[in-house]
């Protein structure tokens, strides 16, 4: 998980931390960043040699259970 953690903070996200050791992460961007759930995807794939699926949300958008 801190592999995980320190690829997101080298893509100058802040506050980055792990939820329950489950891949998933909670993070700030200071600014809207387009596409930011691809960037992240090509990041991971490139430096664990991982395909995985990002999904991104706001601090606004409720959960939801799909």
């Amino acid at each position: 998980m801190e592999e995980l953690i320190i690829l997101y903070e080298s893509l100058d996200f802040q506050n980055v931390t792990s939820y329950a050791q489950s891949g998933n992460l909670i993070f700030n961007v200071s600014e809207k960043i387009k596409d930011l759930p691809n960037i992240i995807e090509k990041e991971i794939k490139q430096v664990f040699s991982l395909p995985v699926a990002v999904l991104v949300r706001t601090s606004i958008e409720p959960a939801t259970n799909n």
